[in-house]
């Protein structure tokens, strides 16, 4: 199932030829588009006390989950909590999925991943809830519609996603769907990984049917469009194209449509940054173009490889330090 920034990414993708999508993916894929204009989460559960929690209000939606505030009858914390979008609940696999969302944020700790608080069942066999800690601040996506983001802001917070991103890692855990949406600025600056509702154990478990793909158009990894498992590079790749996206609000693959950029991404290597932007330094222009390779050998080892180069080319471009030091 791949899922979509733009309504528009989904229907030009929905109404290609059956002969493109072969071409393109090699079999048959299905794809769900989101629907914003839906209100699907659980309106009723507005005012009611689900465990220990009174649900206060609905915040917004991800892929697979609404977003209500609710506070913590025993401390009084607010917090978040996520829960399996109403038309997506009686589907098993969508059950699944959410609970290795759960399981994912459960095996790990670390200031640059969102905290999993609690868990648990909602009432009347109407699915699952995840309680999470409230974050105040936005998205990196929100942040890049709203106004230019300088430099070293961007390359500071993909530092600290490559920092939570090998605690993932480390934890045997694939995010798969890494984009500025799902990186979250705090207002005391720290960036933290959010959404892990595609997220998959490195370990085997698979809830992905076969012939399915699972991501944000433009941030799967080419191997995966060629039917490859998804790995620690794929999952780099995708901060890559987060990171050109960030320093230059635009995509380094060009088309008129979804299925030309795809066809561009399949066939091509990723311009180098300075192409875009002619006055990056050598070494960021490096960087990015060794995450971004197509093949998956050639881009960094680790979150960790990765953060770290980063981190030193900001102290050397004299930006000062990053927020989070990796190692």
């Amino acid at each position: 199932i791949r899922r979509f920034d733009h309504i528009a990414d989904a229907q030009c993708l929905l109404g290609a030829d059956p002969l493109f999508r072969k071409a393109v993916f090699g079999r048959p894929v299905r794809v769900q588009p989101t629907a914003d204009a839906q209100k699907r989460g659980r309106p009723g559960l507005v005012g009611q006390r689900v465990g220990r929690y009174l649900v206060e209000s609905r915040l917004g939606e991800g892929g697979m989950g609404a977003i209500y505030l609710a506070r913590d009858s025993m401390t009084g914390r607010p917090v978040a909590m996520k829960v399996l979008l109403a038309h997506l609940s009686d589907d098993d696999a969508n059950e699944t999925r959410f609970r290795v969302e759960a399981k994912a944020l459960a095996s790990v700790s670390h200031r640059n991943v969102v905290a999993l608080l609690d868990s648990g069942d909602l009432p009347k066999d109407a699915g699952q809830y995840l309680v999470m800690e409230l974050l105040e601040g936005e998205s990196l996506a929100q942040r890049l519609q709203r106004e230019v983001i300088p430099r070293d802001e961007v390359i500071d917070a993909i530092v600290q996603a490559c920092a939570g991103l090998e605690a993932v890692h480390q934890a045997g855990v694939l995010h798969r769907d890494l984009k500025p949406g799902n990186l979250f600025r705090c207002r005391d600056g720290t960036v933290k990984l959010i959404d892990f509702g595609i997220a998959r154990d490195t370990n085997g478990t698979q809830v992905t049917a076969a012939g399915l793909l699972m991501g944000t158009v433009g941030f799967v990894a080419p191997e995966l469009l060629d039917g490859e498992a998804a790995t620690v590079q794929s999952d780099l790749y995708a901060v890559g194209i987060a990171a050109w996206r960030l320093l230059t609000r635009a995509d380094p693959f060009k088309g008129k449509t979804v299925q030309e950029r795809i066809r561009a991404q399949l066939a091509t290597d990723a311009p180098h940054l300075r192409d875009a932007l002619p006055d990056v330094s050598p070494a960021l222009d490096a960087a990015l173009a060794e995450v971004l390779a197509r093949d998956p050998a050639r881009r960094p080892r680790s979150a960790a490889e990765l953060g770290h180069r980063l981190a030193d080319i900001l102290l050397k471009e004299d930006a000062g330090p990053p927020t989070l030091r990796l190692g």
